[in-house]
């Protein structure tokens, strides 16, 4: 899935970068260890279904099938 960097977070030695890939709601792709990503960046996201977690508008988590 294509998308561009909105912002990154850096909170020690996890990392949250927030990706536009023109949905309504920003993809938050959690990364642990160093990153290089940078605001503006293009990136190219891998969807495992095994470790995605799917909320709905009002927070309350939804069962993603795996």
């Amino acid at each position: 899935v294509p998308g561009k960097v909105e912002t990154v977070e850096r909170l020690g030695n996890i990392t949250f970068a927030y990706i536009d890939i023109g949905a309504a709601e920003m993809v938050t792709v959690q990364i642990i260890g160093p990153t290089r990503l940078t605001q503006g960046e293009g990136v190219t996201l891998a969807i495992d279904p095994a470790h995605l977690h799917v909320f709905a508008a009002t927070g309350e988590a939804l069962q993603t099938g795996s």
